[in-house]
């Protein structure tokens, strides 16, 4: 087996949660969870926890190269986390095992989506990433063009202004 990122052979075995299983590069500090090791795992918890703001700040390593499954030898397709989190994490679609670069799961851990890494393969979770992208990114095209200092009436209109039963109208209004 070779790491996906530094294409080593030095893993090490790990747990990153007591009964889960994982295999450590000793050179980048990604980790490879095996599918059937994962799903093992869930069985035994099967209760999602919360979601939460995440406490820590760890730095990640998002490596945007093409990786190559360490178990198959198939590419690694790149699957958006969403929720806050900027990273992308990696699976195999041919053994379903999956890629965390360093400290991915750690911070997946500390916001408690670790217990649904399954669901940010799903098509939804996937659409409520890109949408919760598409938002930034316009909230930072608009206070670009209307400055830093405009945006929190902006923000502050935009919410008062979807609670009014005659939103259109008003809408209309302004744009006349």
């Amino acid at each position: 087996m070779k790491c996906p990122v530094c294409e080593t052979s030095t893993f090490a075995h790990k747990d990153l949660e007591q009964g889960l299983h994982a295999l450590t590069c000793t050179v980048c500090g990604g980790n490879w969870i095996n599918s059937f090791q994962y799903w093992l795992w869930k069985e035994k918890h099967p209760e999602n926890l919360p979601e939460k703001e995440s406490c820590i700040t760890l730095q990640t390593s998002d490596v945007i190269t093409t990786k190559i499954c360490p178990e198959c030898n198939k590419i690694l397709s790149r699957y958006h986390v969403g929720h806050g989190i900027s990273f992308t994490i990696d699976r195999c679609e041919q053994c379903r095992g999956i890629w965390f670069d360093a400290n991915e799961w750690e911070v997946l851990h500390d916001k408690n989506l670790h217990d649904e890494i399954h669901f940010i393969f799903s098509n939804h979770w996937q659409k409520a990433a890109r949408d919760e992208q598409m938002e930034t990114n316009r909230e930072k095209n608009l206070m670009r063009m209307i400055g830093a200092e405009n945006m929190p009436r902006v923000k502050e209109f935009k919410n008062w202004l979807k609670n009014q039963k005659e939103h259109s109208t008003i809408i209309a209004f302004l744009s006349n």
